[in-house]
């Protein structure tokens, strides 16, 4: 931990690490609405789950875990398919000592398990291999410098796999052989940011990233899918399988359609589609789609065929994924709103019997998650959820007005809201906030028209929409104009800095968690594309490209035009607007938002004298991992909160402010 401090900031570190009790300022409820120390503790809701991640071996006979140890730290762990409905029957198997393993696979003959490891949130992945018999964990890319490993495919005991070492920027494609630690070169690439591998791990498709943000799919050496910047948004390939390709496709429509074509025949056949939302969850058995989501206010599934799953949905509801499949054994994961991080089942479809594997906690704190639709200022209709604190269980029971922080989600495309577990909503919530959370233009799943309508629209008509949204809130009594914030990350946190910077009076404070504040600055530096789970372990990727960004932005940084107009939505350059407190979050090793963007407009609020401070760390990335990282910034976030709406505040813990690697600049 480093300082650098001067009055403001060192006088609120030392306001609450003194502090000894949690501290409900001037909040503005009735007495029936308040707390009396019902809080929820930051490392309840923040610290890595007990269980991150579940996989079936493809003989069905192991389950592996991504688990937490005592200290926090992920590290996997197997055990008998029949004896796993207990943790302590887990055998760990790794034993490394920083987060964070990245993804996880079997391998067919259910004899090894590969995966990623990050290194301090750099996304400088290694490839591993591990032995579940044996115990033997090698580092297959270790002779390699400088690179960020890739897993694709599995088939049998050999991996398709993607090393940069050649061309950082392209990933050359290697087959590893797990059972003697072979690496193979099967194609060297200069041009190609994605691979499409068949069920023998050949090369069936591959995606050409172009600088406007369209994307071409070549079949050998023709293409054989192009499509537009605004289709690429939305489609992409899930599988190919036995020469049928099944892919979700935007063209032609505002929302997307599943598909099937028989590459042998060329024959196309259209599968499903949803006029109000897209589909964003698709479950196969046998390798034929047997199911598909889609999520306006609350995820649907609906069913393709004759079979049916309303076992599932009777005992699970529709807030479930599988996760991995082996013969008649599914793994099958929920997420609700009111249960701290996932839970995963064991389900055996031959005789519909469900056995869980681990239940996620609940607690009494959890606040309720209200879906409504609302319309924005030019007529166009969002979807929006609010989180009152949980002692109000219904918008009916709101008695006075409270606090209310927005929180716009990341992305912005590939991204939206929905109804689920939130940590940060639960947290904001428990200091009695309420919460908003809106499905902006530009937001993903809801048609591409939404997404189009956003375009352009940074720091203008989107930010509008959270505006609107504030609004509605103050017309159903939530709140006032007077007692609202706005804090988030990534394109929340550009969100965050371009409310305080384009409408100076609309917020009393801001939270900017590694956000760019110059879209020029942070265009030059982003690389061709990059990718991050849908969450944590996830086989499913967010795939984003530099052509989306310039597209979605409405400029190129390489066009003089495109240089004003960027400017004219770039924060950085109005920052002797800003009239409002300003919290600066930053992850150093960040590679998608450099620590230029905090570091910039940091300096430029310090040279106005306005009121801000920046916490920098050193071994944190874009997607903060260590928790005496994640609880210090919360700390000082919620104490920053309380100052200006006067919400609750958790002491500091001292041992983990000691941990952090957080230097603290005013």
């Amino acid at each position: 931990m480093k300082y650098s401090i001067s009055s403001y900031c060192f006088k609120l570190l030392a306001a609450f690490i003194a502090t000894a009790t949690l501290f409900f300022g001037e909040i503005a409820l009735a007495k029936d609405q308040q707390q009396t120390q019902t809080y929820i503790s930051r490392d309840i809701l923040f610290t890595s789950p007990e269980v991150m991640a579940i996989k079936i071996s493809p003989d069905s006979k192991f389950l592996a875990y991504v688990k937490a140890e005592p200290t926090g730290v992920m590290n996997l762990y197997i055990c008998e398919t029949s004896k796993c409905s207990n943790t302590n029957s887990l055998k760990q198997v790794t034993h490394f000592k920083t987060p964070e393993i990245y993804r996880f696979f079997w391998t067919n003959d259910s004899k090894h398990i590969v995966f990623l490891q990050d290194t301090n949130g750099s996304k400088a992945y290694q490839l591993y291999s591990l032995n579940i018999k044996s115990g033997d964990l090698i580092n297959h890319t270790r002779d390699f410098k400088g690179i960020s490993a890739k897993i694709f495919k599995v088939s049998g005991a050999k991996v398709a796999v993607g090393i940069n070492d050649r061309n950082p920027k392209y990933h050359d494609i290697f087959v590893l052989d797990v059972n003697n630690g072979s690496l193979t070169k099967i194609f060297e690439n200069d041009r190609f940011a994605r691979f499409i591998f068949d069920e023998n791990l050949n090369i069936a498709f591959k995606e050409e990233i172009h600088e406007d943000g369209a994307i071409d799919i070549y079949k050998d050496k023709n293409i054989y899918i192009h499509f537009s910047p605004e289709d690429a948004f939305h489609s992409r390939i899930l599988k190919v399988h036995n020469s049928i390709l099944y892919y979700v496709d935007s063209r032609n429509s505002d929302t997307t359609w599943l598909k099937a074509v028989d590459l042998t025949t060329g024959k196309e056949s259209p599968l499903a589609n949803n006029p109000k939302s897209d589909i964003n969850d698709v479950v196969f058995i046998d390798d034929r789609p047997f199911m598909y989501a889609t999520t306006w206010l609350k995820k649907e599934w609906h069913r393709l065929g004759t079979e049916n799953f309303d076992f599932l949905q009777k005992n699970l509801g529709t807030n479930f994924e599988v996760v991995s499949q082996s013969k008649n054994l599914w793994i099958i994961r929920t997420y609700e709103p009111k249960r701290i991080g996932a839970s995963f089942y064991l389900y055996n479809r031959d005789n519909e019997q469900l056995t869980a594997l681990f239940i996620a906690k609940t607690h009494p704190q959890l606040a309720d998650m209200i879906p409504f639709e609302f319309e924005a200022r030019d007529g166009l209709n969002l979807t929006a959820y609010i989180t009152l604190p949980p002692q109000i269980k219904s918008l009916d029971s709101v008695k006075l007005p409270m606090p209310l922080i927005v929180f716009p989600h990341g992305g912005p495309f590939q991204v939206r809201d929905t109804w689920s577990y939130n940590p940060y909503v639960q947290w904001l919530a428990s200091r009695g906030y309420a919460v908003l959370s809106v499905n902006f233009r530009l937001s993903s799943g809801l048609g591409k028209a939404l997404v189009n309508a956003g375009n352009g629209e940074w720091g203008r008509k989107a930010l509008f929409d959270l505006i609107d949204g504030v609004q509605w809130c103050i017309d159903h009594g939530i709140t006032t104009e007077a007692q609202v914030g706005i804090m988030g990350g990534s394109y929340g946190g550009y969100s965050t800095l371009a409310a305080l910077t384009f409408t100076p009076k609309k917020f009393a404070v801001g939270v900017d968690i590694v956000g760019p504040s110059s879209l020029i600055t942070v265009m030059e530096k982003v690389p061709m594309y990059w990718d991050f789970p849908n969450y944590p372990l996830s086989d499913e990727e967010l795939f984003f490209t530099k052509g989306a960004f310039i597209k979605s932005m409405g400029a190129s940084p390489h066009d003089p035009k495109g240089r004003l107009f960027l400017a004219s939505r770039s924060p950085l350059h109005f920052s002797q607007q800003i009239e409002r407190p300003l919290l600066l979050i930053q992850g150093d090793n960040d590679p998608i938002v450099t620590k230029e963007e905090s570091q910039q407009i940091f300096k430029e609020l310090k040279r106005l004298k306005k009121k801000t401070c920046l916490l920098s760390f050193s071994d944190e990335g874009h997607q903060f991992r260590r928790y005496a990282n994640i609880d210090t910034y919360l700390a000082y976030t919620e104490k920053w909160l309380h100052d200006a709406l006067g919400g609750a505040f958790e002491p500091i813990d001292p041992q983990f402010m000691k941990e952090s690697s957080v230097t603290i600049e005013q």
